[in-house]
């Protein structure tokens, strides 16, 4: 679906329609990249033009030719409305950030970066990123229901792994900086102590995104 998204957006550029938000690391499909990166490069857009900036560039036969340019540039008739336009904009935006942040939560769980890192890079997304970026200390200070406990007394047994899975914004990221808070972490001790489970450490393994599942 995104590639024909972006198609849609090449068309309209090849009829004159600025597109000034758009960068070429946005576009996912290379070939997608080339026709726009192309587009941009003369001064007068059009079917001709574009076709022979991409044969000045060695690119004409990697998009498809006469037939895969002459695709594209159809795709934005007089049937397909600037909305239809703005649209297809927002959907490329839309993949190209969960890409970056994709890429950003891979990178933190390999270790490739510092947690801090990770929080300058997902305030840096223009346009903001979908999910709010908060400190453990603002997490913990929004309020919360009287009645919203979910573990309750329950002791999680030494060796014991749990996934803990729910929709956005049900408290998943809470209930794992409320482990970690040093109440908590006292009261886990002591039970462990009682029950002669021996240890009072657990770790937690930081939420993130992959294309096609989240883990947390």
């Amino acid at each position: 679906m995104t590639d024909g998204h972006e198609k849609t957006i090449l068309s309209f550029m090849m009829r004159g329609e600025p597109c000034p938000n758009l960068e070429p690391d946005d576009f996912s499909s290379p070939t997608n990249r080339m026709i726009f990166e192309a587009i941009r490069a003369v001064s007068n857009p059009d079917l001709l033009p574009v076709q022979g900036e991409l044969k000045r560039r060695g690119q004409y036969e990697p998009v498809g030719g006469k037939s895969g340019l002459t695709e594209v540039y159809s795709l934005g008739g007089d049937c397909i409305g600037p909305s239809s336009l703005q649209y297809a904009v927002d959907e490329v935006l839309a993949a190209s950030r969960a890409r970056r942040e994709s890429e950003i939560g891979k990178a933190l769980l390999e270790n490739r970066i510092s947690g801090k890192e990770a929080v300058a890079r997902l305030r840096d997304s223009e346009p903001p990123s979908e999910f709010a970026v908060r400190t453990a200390a603002e997490v913990l200070a929004m309020p919360v229901a009287e009645n919203s406990c979910l573990l309750g007394a329950w002791l999680l047994a030494l060796g014991q792994a749990l996934v803990i899975a729910g929709v956005g914004g049900i408290g998943k990221t809470r209930l794992l900086l409320q482990f970690s808070s040093p109440s908590l972490s006292d009261a886990i001790g002591a039970a462990s102590q009682r029950t002669g489970a021996g240890h009072a450490a657990f770790f937690c393994k930081p939420k993130t995104t992959f294309p096609g599942y989240r883990t947390t």
